[in-house]
């Protein structure tokens, strides 16, 4: 036993190690102001962002999406210059809290991953559904990820569907690729990004990052190049009916 003891405290150690690069979970309370995005959600559980979710600014979130997820700056500005736009709010001073951004058909589009609407808290069946729809791989690709898309739009065909429900949900999906795929660039071939079904699990019902299952915080930084690409594979997918992986 003692032969393997080092190596026992070495492995603790590294585990330690790999888990403290990352601030802590911690849950919200029935106080904490939430938003329909993930994201932002995860940013505040992980402290990030301040914890209750009030009074955020434009550069707390660019600096959050930062320091988490290792975003380059111009994909957090653009979500930035897009959230506070709708709100007609000023991207460098103004401040929102999380709850501000349940506009129906502006910052929540339908078609969600989450929740059934705008109204409703998450719903762990609907992302079970979300995922099963994607195929029976244990990962996911934009390619995959369209068939979602259409899953989803066929699950709320009884609501009225704009433009902006199908561009923000394959864009939306383009960020949990950057947010939980170990490899958001994969040489520019963005069709076949990958990201495990787990990770998307655990970002979208707990709205947390996945570090107990493996996720780590890369060194690669997600560009505007990189979002634009996945999104676009993504809308490609849903719209040729999303062909096979």
């Amino acid at each position: 036993m003692k032969i393997y003891a080092p190596l026992s405290f070495a492995a603790n150690a590294f585990a330690f190690a790999s888990y403290s690069e990352i601030r802590p979970y911690v849950p919200p309370t029935g106080s904490d102001s939430r938003s329909p995005c993930p994201g932002l959600n995860v940013l505040a559980n992980h402290g990030y962002l301040p914890h209750n979710g009030l009074s955020i600014s434009g550069p707390q979130i660019v600096e959050a999406f930062s320091n988490a997820m290792n975003f380059d700056t111009a994909v957090s500005q653009g979500a930035v210059d897009f959230i506070f736009g709708a709100l007609s709010l000023n991207t460098t001073t103004a401040h929102i809290d999380l709850e501000q951004l349940f506009v129906p058909n502006v910052t929540d589009a339908k078609t969600s991953v989450a929740r059934d609407d705008y109204k409703h808290p998450i719903n762990p069946g609907r992302i079970a559904f979300a995922l099963e729809a994607s195929g029976p791989q244990s990962d996911v690709t934009p390619t995959t990820w369209g068939k979602t898309r259409i899953a989803l739009e066929d699950l709320d065909k009884g609501q009225p569907l704009y433009s902006l429900d199908i561009t923000g949900g394959a864009g939306t999906g383009a960020l949990m690729f950057l947010s939980v795929s170990q490899d958001p660039k994969n040489n520019g071939n963005y069709a076949n990004v990958t990201a495990r079904k787990d990770f998307v699990r655990v970002f979208y019902q707990e709205e947390r990052l996945p570090v107990e299952l493996g996720w780590k915080r890369r060194s690669i930084m997600p560009s505007a190049a990189d979002l634009t690409g996945i999104t676009t594979a993504i809308l490609e997918a849903r719209n040729s009916g999303a062909g096979s992986k």
